[in-house]
């Protein structure tokens, strides 16, 4: 019986905590932004890689190309942008 009064306080604690962090719309926005920024900047440094390993000058047009329209949607779903 003692340990049904602990889960049952042990998870009304985790539920409380839980639902005062909600994620706010905002931040998600942020964290979207974020994410893609990261990829981009992982893309570049590929293209950096291979340029190195190749002597040949970095090629960012693949990376420009995806992550700026990925870029352009999260902005879109976010609201920052409209459609015209």
């Amino acid at each position: 019986m003692a340990n049904r009064y602990w889960i049952g306080s042990i998870l009304a604690l985790v539920l409380l905590a839980t639902s005062a962090d909600a994620v706010t719309p905002a931040d998600k926005c942020a964290a979207a932004k974020l994410k893609i920024t990261g990829k981009y900047a992982f893309c570049r440094l590929k293209a950096d890689a291979k340029a190195v390993k190749t002597g040949l000058p970095a090629d960012y047009t693949k990376c420009d190309g995806t992550f700026t329209t990925k870029f352009t949607d999260v902005l879109l779903d976010c609201g920052h942008i409209h459609h015209t």
